[in-house]
């Protein structure tokens, strides 16, 4: 439109597309449905906003001199909010939310709404994005246990010193990635157990003040083994639930022990 309003056609496209939500990833609230206050069912409820991505009035928000009419009232400039997102995306010159950041919303938005599309026994959005957080979750797991090498080395490498520092490592990462898991039990229970794995081991194995394991090596590398027997099997589950693959490290011949990761 010739004084950068969107237009009826443009709205409905961009709303469409954003599937009748709320684009901002911290909020993908629904605001398209029935009519809310008399329950008629012959109406329905559209309270969601249009905000421009680059401001269609000189001093609004990210406004850019430069841009025809025409480019402010298109759809590629246009992103479908609700009205506290739209207020907080544009008030005061909307600092903090740039042209880059409210562009990346509506992609990678429009993405996720495309992926429900095309897969129908896919959850509904707020879900597959608990679901896509919680992998990240996981994935910072088997990094983290990748990253303890004295954790997979072998045994005529290990040096319990490091070991031992691996293991507090290692639990206080276990604590931390616990606090991150949205709304999954299952997660949790199986984060919960690779803590306590190295909580036991550190338990079993009572250590110098110089590090090294005080009733000898051999005790202490059996109740390595059944560590790495415990975690291997916690990694194997994980990664075919989340269908993220185990880090090549975690594949070693030490991790395979008993249960492990025999089976890719």
């Amino acid at each position: 439109m010739a004084n950068g309003k969107f237009s009826a056609a443009t709205k409905a496209l961009v709303a469409a597309r954003a599937g009748y939500m709320c684009t901002n990833p911290d909020c993908n609230r629904l605001l398209v449905g029935p009519e809310v206050k008399t329950g008629d069912v012959l109406l329905k409820s559209n309270i969601g906003k249009f905000a421009h991505i680059q401001g269609r009035e000189f001093g609004s928000a990210r406004h850019n001199e430069s841009m025809t009419e025409e480019q402010r009232s298109d759809a590629a400039n246009a992103i479908f909010l609700c009205g506290v997102c739209h207020d907080l995306v544009d008030n005061n010159g909307g600092p903090g939310y740039s042209v880059t950041l409210l562009t990346q919303w509506r992609d990678e938005h429009t993405a996720k709404v495309r992926q429900l599309l095309a897969s129908p026994r896919l959850p509904l959005l707020p879900e597959l994005m608990r679901l896509e957080h919680n992998a990240k979750v996981v994935q910072q797991v088997f990094d983290t246990l990748a990253d303890k090498r004295s954790l997979h080395c072998s045994v005529d490498m290990e040096f319990w010193p490091h070991v031992i520092k691996a293991l507090r490592d290692l639990r206080s990462e276990m604590n931390r990635a616990l606090r991150e898991i949205t709304d999954d039990d299952r997660l949790r229970k199986e984060l919960e157990a690779i803590r306590a794995a190295a909580r036991n081991l550190m338990k079993n194995v009572i250590v110098e003040d110089n590090g090294w394991p005080s009733k000898g090596e051999i005790r202490a590398n059996q109740h390595l083994d059944i560590m790495r027997e415990e975690i291997g099997s916690i990694v194997h589950r994980l990664a075919k639930i989340y269908n993220i693959p185990a880090p090549q490290e975690l594949r070693s011949p030490t991790w395979t022990l008993g249960v492990g990761l025999r089976h890719p």
